[in-house]
């Protein structure tokens, strides 16, 4: 297991050497018990050459800015969708809250309006103490509603 990882850090780094280097002949050697080792020509005593290793191609440099620049190209179109998705999001919670405003607003009218109400019926002797009653429960739900949704304004 150690000889095979060993082979294959030899050939990462055979394929990160520059060209001059990485143009050696690498072959492939295993021993009686299978076990398979690389290495630079002739292969170390009591192992076999199976066969020789084509080395990596040399490292063409207009490709590799090509990739260089691909990659830029591509992390700066994830930075801007993430800009993109910010501000989406600061859109959308700014919406929200002028919603709420809005709702709180109204509720608050609302109330006020009932309390008038209220207020009115409560000094005419026609209206009913249904009417009144009637009048209070609305005055509650509205009172509730504003402390769920109005509470932090």
């Amino acid at each position: 297991m150690t000889q095979r990882l060993g082979a294959l850090l030899g050939l990462l780094l055979a394929g990160s050497m520059p060209a001059t280097a990485s143009a050696q002949n690498i072959v492939r050697c295993e021993d009686r018990q299978g076990r398979v080792s690389y290495s630079a020509p002739p292969c170390a005593a009591g192992t076999r050459e199976v066969r020789p290793v084509a080395a990596p191609p040399p490292a063409d440099a207009a490709a590799a800015q090509q990739s260089r620049q691909k990659t830029e190209r591509e992390l700066e179109r994830l930075q801007q969708r993430r800009a993109q998705a910010d501000t989406d999001a600061t859109r959308a919670h700014d919406q929200e809250r002028q919603r709420t405003a809005r709702d709180c607003e109204r509720l608050r009218i609302e109330s006020a309006a009932t309390r008038q109400t209220r207020a009115y019926l409560v000094s005419r002797s026609y209206y009913s103490s249904h009417d009144r009653d009637t009048i209070d429960a609305r005055l509650a739900q509205l009172d509730a509603e504003l402390r769920r949704r109005c509470s932090s304004d």
